[in-house]
């Protein structure tokens, strides 16, 4: 009886916790990475990581990427970062 649950949990381990690692993995348009890595644009310093998921001040001016209105971008700490425009919300760092 032991045997089998141990097998089920080590089971549940290895598949659940890989695919809630990448469940944040973003999947950006290859023209929007493009767009994003040809523009110029100074980079800002703010405190701390530049991660995914962190949100940046209402300081940092974040530039809309054309034809695609869900992406802007900004260059933090010297990393480009795409980003929700409503939430500032860093959804890459490149």
């Amino acid at each position: 009886m032991r045997m089998p649950l141990i097998v089920a949990a080590s089971f549940v381990a290895l598949v659940w916790v890989p695919a809630a690692t990448f469940a944040d993995e973003v999947v950006v348009e290859p023209e929007v990475q493009g767009w994003v890595m040809e523009q110029s644009a100074p980079s800002v310093e703010v405190q701390g990581d530049v991660v995914v998921g962190s949100t940046l001040p209402e300081s940092v001016q974040v530039i809309a990427v054309p034809k695609h209105k869900k992406y802007a971008f900004a260059v933090i700490n010297k990393h480009r970062v795409l980003v929700e425009p409503e939430t500032r919300k860093i959804i890459k760092v490149y």
